[in-house]
């Protein structure tokens, strides 16, 4: 997607490692969006960067409780997918965009 925030983390990723750090992604799954998806994109992210995905509760279902926001509809499935691969991968720093 072409949202300020994904942007800030896609043109960052290759810098990262120019300073000593090894990013991993933690994305949500583009079927779970709910916005316009701009494919192309994808191809500006170094291959070798190491990208996870978790989905996220459908806006179909959950704005019949109100909530349609990305950030409110996969917060759970982020806090646990993300305390797994920090667990498991021995994360130094989280940085959230």
């Amino acid at each position: 997607m072409n949202a300020a925030d994904m942007q800030r983390v896609r043109m960052s990723l290759p810098f990262y490692r120019e300073n000593g750090w090894e990013p991993v992604v933690l994305a949500i799954d583009p079927a779970d969006h709910g916005g316009v998806r701009e494919d192309a994109l994808l191809s500006t992210v170094p291959n070798d960067i190491v990208v996870h995905r978790c989905r996220a509760f459908s806006p179909k279902w959950s704005r019949w409780f109100g909530v349609g926001n990305l950030g409110l509809r996969s917060w759970p499935q982020l806090f646990f997918a993300g305390l797994q691969i920090v667990r498991r991968e021995k994360i130094d720093l989280v940085f959230f965009s």
